[in-house]
């Protein structure tokens, strides 16, 4: 299966209507719980719990030194945080990978929707049946 990292509760462009809510997640828009529960294979999660459970034991690896790597200042919870500091920690992930002892092949494994939950196994995998 596939983990989906949702990014942190922060300022959306055009909606910061001081007289209201105006920081938001992904769960603000879409039905995520929803498409976790109908679709095996699919965990979806927050920024905070990837960084908790991934980032904090040292699985995240420095691209170039291939050291381990922490988010900076060690913080986990970046709900509310300000621009500057989201750039930050997005800086920081682009610097880094998570390495696995299975790693994900992109040309072996590819994620999508199906239409319906009630999908068929053989019906998907026929989609990706090449012709000759």
């Amino acid at each position: 299966g596939r983990t989906i990292v949702l990014p942190p509760e922060q300022n959306f462009y055009m909606l910061n209507n001081k007289k209201s809510k105006v920081q938001f997640t992904f769960d603000d828009f879409y039905y995520l719980n929803e498409t976790q529960n109908e679709h095996l294979g699919i965990k979806i999660i927050y920024m905070t719990e990837f960084l908790e459970e991934v980032a904090m034991r040292g699985k995240m690896k420095h691209r170039k030194t291939s050291q381990p790597s922490f988010p900076p200042g060690n913080r986990t919870n970046w709900d509310k945080a300000t621009e500057r500091e989201i750039k930050g920690l997005y800086e920081w992930i682009g610097k880094t990978s998570f390495v696995e002892s299975n790693p994900w092949q992109p040309t072996e494994c590819i994620a999508f929707w199906p239409e319906t939950a009630d999908a068929k196994k053989d019906e998907i995998e026929s989609l990706f049946q090449v012709s000759s």
